[in-house]
């Protein structure tokens, strides 16, 4: 599902990028978060962030089960169909966690504080800018990750890490 992020659409940053974004003194002092505002989005960043964790473990369990069983000399059809619908619940789990994170997120914050991130995220490119016509605070834009995928990036599966781009040794 491309574009995942926070919410259905490109704008406002990933999920964990506004919820780190409120630990920046400046951001909170631009947003006039309150330090009860923070604490919500630090605590729900955490949760978030455990959640999704736990998921994408319980995916990779799964792809290891699921080779396994494509490895077989003779491959068990409806043992791999049903491996593979575990595989696609736990995504469909992880949409879920990321969706409530994004919901509740928005929940801690005023309409006027939702409108200055918005312009924030627009002015530093993230989201395409202006005219976009999505939820809000989605993107996985700039270093902006999925809700709970800390370093994952454009092209690679959830929760994965970006790999060194430096040549190998010789």
């Amino acid at each position: 599902m491309g574009g995942r992020g926070f919410g259905g659409g490109h704008e406002f940053g990933g999920g964990m990028h506004l919820l780190r974004m409120a630990e920046n003194p400046r951001v909170r002092e631009m947003l006039g978060l309150t330090d009860e505002q923070v604490g919500r989005l630090h605590k729900l960043g955490v949760e978030s962030e455990k959640a999704a964790v736990q998921t994408r473990a319980d995916m990779e369990l799964h792809h290891i089960e699921l080779r396994e069983l494509l490895r077989a000399e003779n491959p068990d059809h409806d043992a791999i169909m049903q491996k593979l619908d575990e595989v696609n619940a736990l995504r469909g789990k992880m949409e879920k966690q990321h969706v409530e994170t994004l919901l509740s997120a928005r929940s801690v914050l005023t309409p006027e504080q939702l409108k200055k991130v918005k312009a924030f995220m627009e002015n530093r490119g993230v989201g395409g800018g202006p005219g976009r016509e999505h939820m809000m605070m989605e993107h996985r834009g700039g270093q902006g990750h999925p809700i709970g995928h800390p370093g994952g990036h454009a092209g690679a599966p959830a929760g994965s890490t970006p790999k060194s781009q430096e040549p190998p040794v010789q």
